[in-house]
């Protein structure tokens, strides 16, 4: 198979023009970067020791201002969201957010269990990528 012998020409430095049996052209070695330690890619940082998310955005999430309405707790539980399986107990933590949520659109009451929740996803977060 034709295929196969890709991976052996792939560290020459020429790139290889051979074309996989699906059709579709192999991207040229121009574009690849080989032995990065770190990698950005979609919100998160790849390294050797694992996946994180990108420090600008955690950033963003810290930065955040308290949710005036039901579409900015939206944007906000959106981001959070995103960045969930790094933050422990998530769900225990944001459920007096997303309890607005529920149910016909109300208007937003922000009180002292809702703000308590904001505070502590924010520290959730930021804790658990340091």
């Amino acid at each position: 198979m034709e295929w196969m012998g890709v991976c052996k020409k792939a560290q020459s430095t020429k790139p290889v023009g051979i074309t996989p049996p699906h059709g579709c052209p192999r991207n040229t070695f121009d574009k690849c970067i080989f032995r990065k330690e770190k990698i950005d890619f979609l919100g998160h940082e790849i390294l050797p020791a694992g996946v994180c998310p990108t420090a600008s955005k955690v950033k963003a999430i810290e930065k955040f201002p308290e949710p005036q309405n039901t579409k900015a707790l939206q944007e906000f539980l959106g981001m959070i969201n995103y960045y969930r399986q790094f933050i422990p107990n998530v769900a225990q933590i944001m459920h007096p957010l997303t309890s607005f949520l529920k149910g016909k659109p109300k208007a937003l009451t922000w009180e002292v269990p809702q703000q308590k929740a904001f505070s502590e996803t924010k520290a959730a977060l930021t804790s658990a990528t340091t």
